[in-house]
């Protein structure tokens, strides 16, 4: 697919807990990371057997900066992505190179 990756966010997610779904993707997701802006790095989120990414712990006040990485190596950053709550994947910029 030639269209840019999305974000799909579980209606209850906030800033405190979230889980969130990469769709769209060219290449099979093997991780999700965000930018902790207070740690200065990026931090895994949790893979679930349910295709979602968890932040058990919440990430903090957003917009995220995502690093999102498939099975073949390939990198996407997207920048700016906030939660939506109202089952509306947020459209990212970009997808993984063929």
């Amino acid at each position: 697919t030639s269209d840019p990756i999305s974000f799909r966010w579980k209606p209850t997610s906030t800033q405190y807990w979230a889980e969130i779904q990469v769709r769209n993707g060219r290449y099979p997701i093997k991780s999700l990371e965000y930018y902790d802006k207070s740690k200065g790095k990026y931090v895994e989120l949790e893979r679930q057997e349910y295709n979602y990414f968890t932040a058990p712990s919440g990430m903090g006040n957003g917009p995220y900066k995502f690093r999102v990485k498939d099975f073949y190596g390939h990198t996407i950053i997207e920048n700016n992505i906030s939660i939506r709550t109202d089952d509306v994947p947020v459209k990212g910029s970009k997808n993984f190179d063929y």
